[in-house]
């Protein structure tokens, strides 16, 4: 067969059957190219062509996207940029070479970030580029974009705005500071801080933190905020990128007011009020009380009102809020006042009302003036006329003034003066420019009065110029400026009858009575009664005559005090275990000055109430008090009685009884522990329920707790009854201490008792103190026995004797199984889990306070027969 027959592709069994560069291949019996050769004809399946030796890197290719060609098994035939196609090494290989003119050079696979590098072209990302950093050279992103991994190696270069904060937001501001906050980007592990920059200022960090409080700021401002994410682990330059806001502070308050700069003298017409502000304020809302009432927009510190509106020496509330960046400030409020000026006259009337006309006064009365011109002190009433006091200061701002002493029957004018709070060269105005003139009236000549606590006894003599016969009297009580009582006593004998009708309203005690002419011309007396104790009344009395009324008397007078009457329903009511409010009612009307005496009783039992203390108030009004300092769950009652200065009421009835709260109970008593006669090894502990008053509620149980080998241990025990006993196993000659109490029905834990008891051993009584003692008062005594020095040797002799009977004892007896290990300490408290029971004593021969109170042997234990 033709040689050439046999060229890549074509069937084979030996070598030597292939043409140059070519072998048979062992598992396709074909002619292949050798490793470094390629088919010229580029196909596997055909059969011609010649084996051709494979280009290098950089070498002239056919076989566009096909790696055939190429010698490098990571390079491809590419078609090159200025045109033509060549061996290349793939995406993520360089040519070793690094000169894409040359001809050869390996594919190398390229180097990922963090890598040591001698050319960009070696570095894998498309991002990345080969520089120094930190003292060598290496793979790291450009500029522009971040390194995910940071500077371990490996990672992936990412645009660098990624880092970018998200959803930047205000979350507070004031005046000079701003808080804002956002979201961290996706990447934040590639973010190194956080930093912020308020306009062209200093850049501040915040750290990792996403938030900022930025202060020192300018009020009413608007601010431009970069929020700038910083990174410097992606190369040796620091990179950032940063998103902006505008926020804008509040602007400040406005104020004080710069009363230098304004102008307040209302006399020429307008007034320029000024305040000062702080910030950036784009304008000002303002109201004046009574000049600008609805808000006006101003655009500058100050309010110009003109209009002659203005009034001097008076005081205006300004308001006012400054604006800016649809932003407004709080309110500030300030009080001016304007410039202070001669007051003007008060308007007075040309004559006296009539009423204002007395005998030897006379009321005078004005308006006061438009303008004052400030603020009003007194007025100045100057008097013409026979008196001895030409001018009257009224001391205050009153509009009324009486003129006294005057003259009966006299004409006297007046004028009055008005003086404000001004300079003392401008403060009092001209006189006013009416005159008043008016006459006293001629009055009784002589009027007595002469109280009781219900009435009022009035006498007097006819006037001294009656101007004919009279006909009559007008007698009128008053009170709070309304008519109580109207008497009239009518002429009905020696004289012309004349019809004398009440001025009173209908509604009010009318009284007429007959006097004959000879009466009415001589000292008379009438006593009116039905009148309130301890009231202030005026009364009214004029004569009659046939032209009609005279000039009235008015007196001003009070009824006297009374006996109180006695207080009627009293009511206590529980505010604690130790308090109670006492109410009462005592009934009108107002006796006198009012003294309230309340008593408690106590009522123990069903014995009758006993008193325990008072308390005393003043006051008519004053009807309830709290007592305090009681017994907690005691009965107690209580009464009132009311005084003044002529003596006492009756005493109240008593109100229903109450009881106080519970409260934590008291001690125990008859609290004893003793070891039974010739029983060494039991010791019986005996109390009996807390005295009556002790007691301070319902006692629901005792609690005993003791402490055996280092366990504290406690038992409640029911308090079914008044006496109880309970018994325990104990070792002789060791101490023991034993801790009582009572729980009374809401668990309140009451006062402790405690003892220490020493089991001593021959049946000797066990010593107590009869008040609870502390171990160091038993290591006191022991330590004050060692003075006795030989007492103390004998006593050990002794107890080494006994101790060994009681071994002795234990051995031979039932009990064996206690040793001393079982026991403890020579310290040790008495065990709950030892044989015990707790029984009710047999009745003692002493009586005690059970006996006297009697054994109560119901559901309440304690306090039935108290409550009943």
């Amino acid at each position: 067969m033709d040689k050439s027959e046999l060229a890549p592709g074509g069937g084979c069994n030996q070598d030597v059957q292939c043409i140059a560069n070519a072998k048979c291949s062992t598992t396709e019996h074909k002619c292949r190219c050798n490793e470094n050769y390629f088919d010229n004809d580029l196909t596997e399946s055909g059969v011609g062509g010649v084996c051709i030796l494979k280009k290098g890197v950089g070498d002239t290719c056919t076989a566009l996207g096909t790696t055939t060609e190429c010698s490098d098994s990571d390079a491809m035939c590419t078609t090159e940029t200025g045109g033509g196609t060549k061996c290349r090494c793939t995406a993520n290989y360089y040519d070793s070479d690094l000169d894409s003119n040359n001809v050869g050079g390996t594919c190398t696979l390229k180097k990922e970030l963090g890598v040591e590098c001698t050319d960009s072209v070696q570095c894998l990302d498309l991002y990345s580029q080969c520089g120094t950093w930190s003292a060598k050279a290496v793979c790291y992103c450009k500029s522009g974009f971040y390194d995910n991994n940071n500077n371990n190696i490996g990672g992936t270069c990412y645009a660098l705005n990624e880092l970018k904060v998200w959803n930047p937001t205000l979350t507070s501001r004031s005046e000079t500071y701003l808080e804002i906050e956002w979201t961290a980007p996706t990447a934040s592990g590639a973010v190194e801080e956080f930093r912020y920059q308020v306009g062209s200022g200093s850049v501040m960090s915040v750290n990792k933190e996403s938030t900022a409080n930025i202060t020192g700021l300018t009020p009413g401002s608007m601010f431009t905020i970069k929020i700038i994410s910083v990174d410097t682990n992606s190369g040796p330059t620091t990179q950032t990128t940063y998103v902006e806001i505008s926020i804008a502070t509040v602007p400040a308050v406005p104020g004080p007011l710069d009363l230098a700069k304004s102008d307040l003298t209302a006399s020429d017409g307008q007034i320029t009020i000024r305040w000062k502000s702080t910030g950036t304020v784009m304008y000002y809302t303002v109201t004046i009380s009574e000049l600008v009432t609805n808000p006006t927009t101003v655009y500058v510190p100050y309010q110009v009102i003109g209009g002659n509106v203005a009034k001097n020496g008076y005081r205006y509330t300004l308001t006012v809020k400054a604006h800016s960046n649809s932003l407004e400030s709080a309110e500030y409020t300030e009080v001016f006042r304007t410039v202070i000026t001669k007051p003007n006259p008060p308007t007075l009337p040309l004559t006296c009302l009539d009423d204002d006309r007395k005998s030897l006064s006379i009321y005078v009365r004005w308006l006061a003036p438009t303008y004052p011109n400030g603020d009003i002190l007194y007025y100045l009433v100057d008097t013409t006329g026979p008196t001895t006091v030409p001018q009257f200061n009224t001391s205050t701002n009153v509009l009324d003034q009486k003129v006294e002493p005057l003259q009966e029957a006299m004409q006297y004018c007046f004028r009055v003066k008005t003086v404000n709070d001004g300079p003392d060269n401008i403060r009092t105005s001209d006189s006013s420019y009416q005159q008043q003139c008016c006459y006293t009236r001629a009055g009784l000549a002589t009027v007595m009065l002469r109280t009781t606590s219900r009435s009022i006894q009035i006498s007097w003599s006819k006037p001294n110029n009656t101007k004919g016969d009279l006909t009559g009297y007008r007698l009128r009580v008053r009170s709070s400026d309304v008519c109580v009582v109207e008497v009239i006593l009518k002429c009905s004998t020696g004289c012309v009858p004349m019809v004398i009708t009440h001025n009173c309203a209908t509604d009010k005690r009318l009284i007429q009575v007959d006097r004959n002419s000879t009466e009415l011309m001589s000292f008379m007396s009438y006593v009116i009664d039905q009148l309130l104790p301890y009231t202030d009344y005026e009364v009214w009395i004029n004569a009659i005559n046939a032209a009609g009324d005279g000039d009235r008397n008015e007196t001003s007078v009070q009824t006297d005090s009374d006996v109180p009457q006695k207080p009627l329903s009293v009511v206590a009511s529980v505010v604690s275990s130790s308090e109670i409010t006492v109410m009462w009612n005592q009934r009108a009307p107002r006796p006198g000055v009012t003294t309230y005496y309340v008593e408690s009783y106590e009522v123990v039992l069903n014995s009758d109430p006993k008193f325990v203390k008072f308390l005393n108030l003043s006051g008519f009004s004053t009807q309830t008090t709290t007592f305090s300092g009681l017994e907690a769950y005691w009965n107690y009652t209580f009464s009132v009685v009311a005084a003044t200065d002529k003596g006492n009421s009756n005493q109240s009835e008593k109100s229903v009884t109450v009881t106080t709260l519970q409260d934590a109970p008291g001690k125990v008593t008859n609290f004893e522990i003793m070891i039974p006669t010739n029983t060494l090894t039991t010791m019986q502990v005996s109390w009996a329920i807390p005295l009556l008053r002790d007691r301070h509620g319902i006692i629901k149980e005792y609690r005993i707790s003791h402490n055996i080998s280092g366990t504290t241990t406690l038992e409640t025990i029911t308090a079914e009854l008044e006496i109880f006993q309970k018994l325990y196993y104990i070792t002789p000659d060791r101490h023991y201490k034993v801790e009582l109490y009572a729980v009374n029905t809401i668990n309140q834990i009451g006062q402790k008792e405690q003892m220490i008891f020493h089991a001593i051993p021959n049946n000797e009584i066990a010593q107590m103190s009869d008040n609870a003692y502390s171990i160091g008062t038993v290591v006191g005594t022991a330590i004050g026995c060692v003075l006795f020095t030989i007492l103390v040797m004998g006593i050990v002799v002794y107890l080494s004797l006994k101790r060994r009977q009681i071994t002795t004892i234990k051995k031979s007896g039932p009990r064996q199984v206690h040793n001393e290990a079982e026991h403890g300490d020579q310290y040790e408290d008495l065990g709950m889990d030892n044989i015990s029971s707790y029984q009710e004593l047999g009745a003692k021969a002493t009586q005690n306070v059970y006996d006297q109170i009697g054994r109560v042997q119901t559901v309440d234990k304690h306090y039935e027969n108290m409550l009943t």
